[in-house]
């Protein structure tokens, strides 16, 4: 990617946030659902699928992760792979019925590109709403994206 590329990206971002939409004058037509205007691929919204995400697990609404993830998913978590969509599921389910009380505090984008974001986030256990909730740590995670879904996550703990 050229450096014009990534100020190009940058400056597209920063529309956005702004408020942008596709009819704003001076900003490139970028779609956030990643599919193609006047011909020409954009880029995917991560941070809005990977926020779809988060939400999903702090809910416990893994119905959702089913049209996140594609079909051929594959998660590699703490050194154990889970491959699809239906493990994907049961690991996050599983997740949860061991430490019912864990959510995702909060977490901070490292890098992103085209179709992968590196993000680190930091885990609670307990009730973060009543105040008690106690550090369960951190993790660093690689997500990849095609075609508007979730391919492949490397969570590093």
């Amino acid at each position: 990617m050229t450096t014009r590329t990534r100020g190009r990206i940058a400056a597209e971002r920063a529309a956005l946030r702004r408020g942008a939409t596709l009819d704003t004058p001076g900003v490139p037509p970028v779609r956030r659902d990643g599919e193609r205007v006047g011909g020409f691929p954009v880029r995917m919204d991560l941070e809005a699928l990977l926020g779809r995400h988060r939400r999903a697990f702090n809910e416990r609404d893994f119905e959702v992760w089913r049209e996140l993830f594609g079909e051929d998913v594959e998660l590699l978590v703490d050194g154990i792979s889970f491959h699809g969509a239906d493990a994907a599921v049961g690991y996050g389910a599983g997740s949860v019925s061991q430490f019912p009380g864990l959510h995702i505090a909060s977490e901070r984008i490292i890098a992103a590109s085209e179709d992968t974001i590196v993000v680190e986030i930091w885990l609670v256990n307990g009730d973060p709403a009543g105040g008690h909730a106690r550090q369960q740590g951190t993790t660093c995670e690689i997500w990849r994206m095609r075609d508007g879904r979730i391919v492949s996550v490397r969570s590093y703990y």
